[in-house]
């Protein structure tokens, strides 16, 4: 098996800088929305496909959403990631579930600084590529899958998102 890269693409990618423009419209609230969504549907059965007894990275999603619901602190919520970005250094072997347990530690983390979204196009592209394609393919392979999913995932914030947001 080849050495895979952590993450896909990078923010001169056409696609990605599409996404990085509408996320700078809109405020963190809506950031962290958007991007727990996508993590709780598309990349945490990744993970639990590979880890399904490691309850991490889906307690770190849960508490961030408890956060932007009011019933979980922000420090229980933010400790919580810990254990998604733990979760990502002992998948080693398994780049898909890596990828996608970084993912949802930065996607869990978008309450913190809401920068942190953009790591679900980095880590998570690379996990549904790795997912979808194997551990074999080419770069450019990876990439094609990749740019796919960067446009799904600004059509995913749009509909969402909020037009002439305040405090974007």
């Amino acid at each position: 098996m080849i050495k895979l890269r952590k993450t896909l693409g990078n923010f001169d990618d056409p696609e990605i800088l599409s996404l990085a423009k509408l996320a700078e419209t809109q405020s963190k609230r809506t950031l962290c929305l958007w991007s727990i969504q996508y993590a709780q549907t598309h990349l945490l059965p990744i993970y639990q496909q590979a880890f399904p007894d490691d309850p991490r990275p889906r307690n770190a999603l849960l508490n961030s959403s408890g956060w932007l619901e009011g019933h979980v602190k922000y420090v229980d919520a933010k400790e919580t990631n810990n254990g998604a970005h733990n979760a990502a250094t002992e998948a080693e072997g398994n780049p898909a579930a890596q990828a996608a347990a970084r993912a949802i530690a930065h996607a869990s983390l978008t309450i913190h600084v809401s920068a942190h979204c953009m790591g679900i196009a980095f880590y998570g592209a690379s996990a549904i590529a790795y997912d979808k394609l194997g551990p074999n393919a080419t770069l450019k392979e990876y990439l094609v899958v990749a740019r796919q999913l960067w446009t799904e995932m600004e059509a995913d914030l749009r509909n969402i998102a909020i037009e002439n947001e305040p405090a974007p």
